[in-house]
């Protein structure tokens, strides 16, 4: 994570009015700190764009009595007051890959739970707040089994389909995040209280909001940007024609992330979403097994995509190998090691490795995106 004096720092950047998020991405890429932001001079500053009114603002974070830095000093005893409270920035290597590549990243994410869980293989599954019967259960049921097979299961802990989603995967043992449409210290809406507090303890509850931003109605939008920038695809199990799912989907296909969707009663306006992404290309899925057999590979391109800066500097396919390796755990190094010579089977792996199935399963599939192994006949083997 970021140093405290840095983090204050950016704090006050990001509570500065007048200072745009995208002047904060752009300040970041040309200074690398928010320190050396705030030590430039107004030529450096206007030399890239940065408005009288912007400068104004960064000028004033050093000023003890600015609202800026004295909101940043309360979200600094925030995340000090409890053990799962994080403030992520764009400037730390914490900061979720899968985001951090899309156009638009939030340049504060605020965390009650695991921050780690936000880098976990995610699939987004949303839907309509007023679903069906039938979308509730197909949402459980998918959530359930993406669960299972590793995946950590994000959505926006709103009613319907969200909800559902959020608890199947917690009864399923797995990961879930999810992503907020207002302030951290805020639930919304109020009835998922506890279903917050009982993600916040099985993976994360972010928002990219100040912590006390009530929710309004062109937050979510925002919120829904995020969903599927942490996700390698997004479901969209029930939708109408006027859904913020659809808002969903068409930031993933922005975002170069798959989009699937779940077919429907044609009696059911709450279907009609669902059929329209179908018609334009969207996957058809009746099971899990349909967002796995196409997930894998596209995971592969996206991580291959994502580490292609690394690869820009004339590293070896070989050296990326060993850079990868030398990020594993002890598990995931365990599994290699058995996988050495020739293709394991599950109940191998599970006697040598001595781990539960769940964190098993998890490791295999973190191993396969990453291109370490491979799933075959009988097992799993190197690649």
């Amino acid at each position: 994570m970021t140093n405290q004096e840095d983090l204050l720092d950016w704090l006050c950047l990001f509570h500065s009015a007048g200072l745009p998020a995208t002047n904060l991405r752009a300040l970041l890429d040309r200074f690398g700190s928010a320190s050396a932001i705030l030590d430039a001079d107004r030529n450096q500053l206007s030399a890239i764009g940065i408005s009288p009114v912007a400068q104004r603002a960064i000028r004033s974070c050093r000023l003890s009595s600015s609202p800026a830095r004295q909101r940043a000093q309360q979200d600094l005893h925030w995340q000090e007051s409890q053990p799962d409270h994080a403030i992520v920035t764009l400037a730390d290597k914490a900061y979720p890959a899968m985001l951090r590549s899309t156009v638009d990243p939030p340049p504060v994410l605020y965390v009650k739970g695991d921050p780690q869980a936000m880098s976990h293989p995610q699939l987004a599954l949303v839907g309509s707040r007023a679903c069906s019967r039938y979308g509730e259960e197909v949402a459980m049921r998918l959530a359930a089994e993406l669960g299972r097979a590793g995946f950590c299961i994000c959505s926006g802990l709103a009613a319907g389909i969200d909800a559902a989603a959020h608890r199947a995967a917690l009864q399923s043992g797995a990961h879930t995040v999810a992503v907020l449409g207002n302030g951290i210290d805020t639930v919304y809406p109020p009835g998922n209280a506890k279903l917050a507090g009982k993600v916040r303890a099985q993976g994360a509850l972010v928002s990219e909001f100040a912590r006390d931003q009530g929710p309004r109605r062109a937050y979510f939008p925002q919120r829904n940007r995020l969903i599927s920038g942490l996700s390698l695809g997004v479901i969209v199990v029930e939708a109408t024609l006027r859904s913020g799912s659809l808002i969903t989907a068409r930031f993933a296909l922005e975002q170069n992330r798959e989009v699937f969707a779940v077919p429907g009663s044609v009696n059911n306006p709450g279907s009609r979403g669902c059929h329209r992404l179908l018609r334009e290309g969207a996957k058809l899925v009746e099971s899990a097994e349909d967002v796995l057999s196409e997930i894998v590979a596209l995971a592969q391109g996206q991580l291959q995509w994502l580490q292609s800066g690394t690869a820009a500097d004339g590293q070896s396919p070989a050296a990326l190998d060993r850079q990868r390796e030398n990020t594993l755990d002890a598990t995931e190094k365990s599994i290699l090691s058995v996988l050495e010579d020739e293709p394991a089977s599950l109940d191998c792996l599970l006697r040598h490795t001595q781990s539960p199935t769940q964190v098993l399963t998890e490791k295999l599939l973190q191993l396969e995106l990453k291109g370490l192994i491979e799933c075959v006949t009988g097992g799993y083997r190197r690649c």
